[in-house]
């Protein structure tokens, strides 16, 4: 049992390290392609051992973090994409739309 638990959190350590690492190289490959604003996909839920005061950024580009984050990448802003609840759609532009009988 407690080889399982090890294992199932070694696993969980693995794929937050590996998507952070991810996370960091689109910071660095954005900079030297000269992109000033950057959005990431959400990371994983991080590891019980590394939330505590988690230094992980957020989709607001003005959170302290995240320019935290940005300044040592030589970015503008960084921020999280939120996670769609669905298809994205285009705004309706008939009349009917906009509360026009």
């Amino acid at each position: 049992l407690n080889y399982a638990a090890a294992l199932v959190g070694t696993t969980t350590v693995m794929r937050y390290h590996r998507e952070t690492a991810s996370t960091y190289q689109s910071f660095r490959e954005a900079s030297r392609a000269g992109t000033r604003r950057v959005g990431v996909p959400p990371l994983p839920d991080s590891p019980y051992a590394f939330s505590a005061d988690s230094m992980e950024i957020g989709p607001d580009p003005s959170n302290w973090k995240n320019q935290c984050v940005a300044r040592y990448f030589g970015l503008d802003s960084v921020y999280v994409n939120a996670p769609h609840a669905g298809p994205i759609r285009a705004p309706a532009t008939d009349a009917t739309s906009h509360g026009h009988s």
